[in-house]
């Protein structure tokens, strides 16, 4: 069950980015609510964490040249773990993604529900 405010979404956000292990950039994979509702408090989080972090936009579904793409953009970014949020679709393509370069994908609290899970 995750927080029932920012605080506690940030604190169950911090404890699955250390769960992931790691401590170099993160890639944010984020559909345009997502990124409006949390962009500031990923940017202080990660900042506070000193993660680099890279916020990139997406929303429905990625075919495998897509998801070459993103793999490229995130090797390039030296990403060592994807932060998901958005809608099921968004959470599939940051799962997607994070199997492509093998890295661990973590799903923001804010996001994580029933509905999102795919």
């Amino acid at each position: 069950m995750h927080g029932t405010s920012r605080d506690s979404d940030g604190d169950l956000l911090d404890a699955r980015l250390r769960a992931a292990g790691g401590a170099g950039p993160v890639l944010v994979l984020a559909d345009n609510a997502a990124i409006a509702a949390a962009a500031p408090h990923w940017a202080q989080r990660l900042r506070a964490a000193g993660r680099p972090h890279r916020v990139r936009f997406w929303e429905g579904e990625a075919d495998t040249t897509a998801i070459a793409a993103l793999a490229a953009e995130a090797r390039g970014f030296g990403a060592t773990v994807i932060l998901a949020a958005g809608a099921a679709d968004t959470l599939a393509v940051a799962r997607d993604l994070a199997a492509a370069i093998g890295t661990p994908c973590v799903i923001d609290p804010a996001a994580d529900s029933d509905a999102a899970r795919v």
